[in-house]
């Protein structure tokens, strides 16, 4: 089974993004560099009942994700400031 992966989903495109294809049944792993700021994602997940779980994925801090057995590599679209 294939699980789409979504960086930057606490706002905007991402935000968007995530939810689009975990409506649409696939399951998604949406990530944040700051878990603070992902309960409007998380909330609209739980309500609708989605495929989506949210982990914490900061692409500027080494090893950001790697707790759980994260990937070694990644390659994503999220900004950063």
């Amino acid at each position: 089974m294939s699980v789409t992966l979504v960086t930057g989903t606490s706002t905007g495109i991402g935000y968007a993004t995530a939810l689009h294809f975990a409506r649409r049944g696939h399951p998604v792993v949406a990530t944040v560099r700051n878990l603070a700021k992902a309960a409007p994602l998380e909330t609209a997940a739980r309500a609708e009942k989605l495929p989506l779980v949210i982990r914490e994925l900061d692409v500027t801090r080494r090893g950001c994700g790697r707790e759980r057995g994260g990937p070694r590599a990644s390659s994503g679209t999220s900004g950063s400031s």
